[in-house]
């Protein structure tokens, strides 16, 4: 759901922020440098992270202000746990599908921002669990996607999928890929995944390398429950969450994922939609005269 906010609360003078970005980049640590007078003079500025290891899980804060690429947004969103503080990302990346706002962009809205005026979109998380044995060994958010996958040179693996309680298949694959609609453009769509619109609730589960080619990638609504379970290797299996936080599995090991109740609140620009960002982003401008 896209809305636009009015954060300022009565009776609230200023807006607290926190500004965070990678200060070991010269052009991140210069940005930094310049907007941090400018957010002093309109806001109380409680925490300036450049080392990016900053805990934001409990943190009160009306606005975390990013600078850096969709890497550095999802590395905050799960530093924050779940804590529902909106983000807004100034791209120094690549992509910049999450981290949206070029960063004259930014200081053009900077005194509006700075008032509490800003267009947020809500998206959807999962909550990611390892249970082995009986007992939870592993707990995460995914802002993106949660992989199981093997090491280099190992052979496939054997993953059984349940889907809100109910027996689904058994993949023989590389690996699977459990995504979110906003993670629908990076390993999943990599891996022959659809692109979803991020605004959505749902979940999608593409499978890498499959062993029958009738094992395609399956949509499904958000509420679902999933629950997978390694049942085979040969070598190292691990669970990667978000390309970051990693969990090495076992045979028997479960891993359970769920829609989370909170979102991640990602602060807009409002210049351009998803499909303005797909053309751009993904090369589909070339098609965009053709009637």
């Amino acid at each position: 759901m896209n809305a636009t906010i009015d954060n300022v609360k009565k009776g609230k003078k200023k807006l607290r922020v926190v500004l965070t970005g990678s200060g070991i980049r010269d052009d991140v640590n210069r940005a930094m440098n310049e907007v941090i007078p400018l957010i002093k003079d309109q806001a109380e500025l409680i925490l300036v992270d450049k080392n990016g290891k900053e805990d934001f899980s409990t943190i009160n804060a009306d606005l975390i202000i990013l600078f850096g690429g969709d890497g550095s947004l999802i590395n905050v969103a799960g530093r924050l746990k779940g804590n529902q503080v909106p983000v807004l990302g100034v791209n120094f990346g690549k992509f910049g599908f999450l981290a949206e706002y070029e960063f004259l962009e930014f200081l053009s809205d900077l005194n509006t921002i700075l008032q509490g005026k800003f267009e947020i979109s809500e998206r959807m998380m999962h909550k990611v669990a390892v249970n082995r044995a009986g007992v939870s060994i592993f707990e995460s958010y995914a802002l993106n996607d949660s992989v199981i996958s093997r090491s280099h040179f190992s052979r496939i693996i054997k993953v059984s999928l349940e889907v809100n309680n109910q027996y689904c298949t058994r993949y023989h694959v590389d690996g699977v890929i459990i995504s979110t609609p906003s993670g629908s453009t990076a390993h999943s769509l990599g891996a022959g995944g659809p692109i979803v619109h991020p605004t959505m609730d749902a979940t999608i589960i593409t499978p890498i390398c499959p062993h029958t080619m009738s094992m395609r990638p399956l949509v499904l609504p958000g509420e679902f429950p999933i629950k997978l379970t390694l049942i085979e290797k040969t070598d190292t299996v691990a669970l990667t969450i978000d390309g970051q936080n990693m969990q090495e599995l076992k045979v028997g090991d479960i891993v359970n994922i769920k829609s989370a109740a909170e979102k991640m609140l990602l602060v807009v620009s409002g210049r351009r939609t998803f499909f303005d960002r797909l053309q751009k982003k993904l090369n589909w401008s070339g098609h965009s005269n053709i009637k």
